[in-house]
């Protein structure tokens, strides 16, 4: 199925697993996935597929043995799945920081102690990519006046508030954004609505920590939440560390004129960038320019998709 439809890889969402015969099935399934790719490579002669998971925040999260050393083994990365155990019952009544970078708590989630579980149970850090939130959850004050991380709230009024919707009621309502340095996580109050959530530094720390981590990378939920790409390029821009080359090696761009795209021409597809990650002696491949030519006329570049009909286009 994945090659009928050109997929690149399968990703396995495994996050209800809650038994240690469900661990073990899983290892074994890993197993049989591994060898099931590398056989339907072999026999069609061509790159094989990406094998990835997503994966709960911790391997400690269960009291049953998580199969750390077949995940290791037979998958190429795991999405770091996100921490939004502040939510429960017993936070409800108290403003909380789903997703920070850091917690004082060691009873308490954190990326770092999520991902710091993982590489101390056998992962690689190269093998997991972090998650980045573009949403918030918003708690309704009991005293507009006591406003802090913790403070006393009548319940939760929304869990999945969208970062594009959370501008605009702070742009409304022209409030003052905090950053807390200590949790990594920005949060604003207005009224007795209370809101936790991720602004461009929280994302460029997370992303930095990403780096000093020697992480694969980052995935976010969900694009579709983020206010005109602004965390999406913050991320962008930390991670290439504001230095894009004059090739334009960087991911596609979305234009300003907001209906034009510049892509990276010569860019490697996934399969080509997972076997350049297992051979360190490849040379990557450098873009030499952006643009799109008609599929009938592969001479002529575009760079803006009103140029020509959209249906006659491809990318270069």
């Amino acid at each position: 199925m994945a090659r009928l439809f050109d997929f690149e890889g399968l990703d396995l969402r495994w996050v209800n697993s809650n038994s240690s015969s469900d661990m073990s099935n899983v290892a074994i399934l890993l197993e049989e996935w591994q060898d099931a790719i590398t056989l339907e490579a072999r026999n069609a002669t061509r790159s094989k597929l990406i094998l990835t998971a997503e994966v709960y925040y911790s391997p400690r999260i269960h009291p049953y043995n998580v199969p750390v050393q077949s995940i290791q083994q037979h998958l190429d990365w795991v999405h770091i799945n996100r921490c939004d155990d502040l939510l429960s019952d017993k936070w409800k009544n108290f403003t909380a920081v789903p997703n920070a970078l850091y917690n004082t708590s060691s009873t308490v989630c954190s990326t770092d102690l999520g991902i710091s579980a993982w590489i101390n149970a056998g992962l690689s850090a190269k093998k997991i990519v972090m998650f980045l939130p573009y949403y918030g959850a918003a708690w309704t004050l009991v005293n507009p006046k006591v406003n802090g991380i913790g403070a006393l709230a009548t319940g939760l009024a929304d869990v999945n508030f969208k970062y594009k919707d959370i501008k605009n009621y702070i742009n409304l309502y022209r409030a003052k954004v905090t950053f807390d340095k200590n949790y990594v996580v920005n949060y604003v109050t207005m009224g007795t609505s209370w809101i936790a959530f991720d602004d461009v530094e929280s994302i460029q720390k997370k992303v930095s920590y990403a780096k000093e981590k020697g992480l694969l990378g980052y995935w976010v939920w969900q694009v579709a939440s983020d206010d005109n790409w602004v965390l999406s390029q913050a991320a962008a821009h930390e991670l290439e560390g504001n230095k894009a080359g004059q090739n334009n090696s960087a991911a596609p761009k979305v234009n300003k004129d907001s209906y034009s795209l510049t892509i990276p021409v010569e860019r490697p597809s996934m399969l080509e960038v997972s076997s350049m990650l297992r051979n360190e002696a490849t040379n990557l491949m450098i873009p030499n320019m952006p643009g799109f030519t008609e599929k009938n006329d592969e001479v002529v570049q575009y760079d803006s998709v009103n140029e020509t009909t959209i249906s006659n286009l491809e990318a270069r």
